[in-house]
């Protein structure tokens, strides 16, 4: 897996730049829920995470798709019917749904912060009338009126489930 010594301390090393990188982006969301007048989010610890995540990938979600499609694609090909998407984010992935063969997407994404990069992703993809944002975590769609048991073909989920609380 691994040749060199550097490779591993460059393979650990990885996460912690990550974060790094993510907590630069704390200033910018603090600028931008004061100047939005969005202080409940300033003074809740999810909604401003929420915000910040959102901020972080709007940038870095691009990146890490581009990055990683090759090994992303395929889980998608094999996908039809009714598809829970898992945690979809601001949507980098929704192009590779195989439009002739799904007939409905439920994207599961309780963070709000995302819901209008990924209403223009599932415009840009051509998915209305296919794709419905359910607004709750994954834990709480069974408690909704979302989706129903049994009815699900597929399910596919792209760096979500380390976000899944249980």
């Amino acid at each position: 897996m691994f040749e060199k010594p550097l490779d591993v301390l460059q393979h650990l090393m990885e996460p912690i730049r990550f974060m790094a990188l993510a907590g630069t982006y704390i200033p910018s969301t603090i600028y931008s829920l004061l100047t939005c007048h969005q202080y409940s989010d300033l003074r809740s610890p999810s909604g401003f995470k929420d915000a910040w995540f959102a901020r972080f990938w709007s940038t870095y979600g691009p990146l890490i798709r581009a990055d990683r499609a090759p090994q992303v694609a395929p889980l998608f090909t094999h996908l039809h019917g009714v598809v829970l998407d898992i945690g979809p984010g601001s949507g980098e992935w929704l192009s590779l749904f195989p439009k002739d063969h799904v007939t409905k997407i439920y994207g599961v994404e309780p963070n709000r912060d995302h819901h209008a990069a990924l209403r223009k992703q599932i415009e840009r993809c051509g998915l209305e009338g296919v794709y419905e944002i359910v607004p709750v975590g994954i834990e709480d769609l069974g408690r909704g009126r979302w989706v129903k048991e049994e009815t699900v073909d597929g399910v596919v989920t792209v760096l979500c489930l380390c976000s899944v609380p249980r």
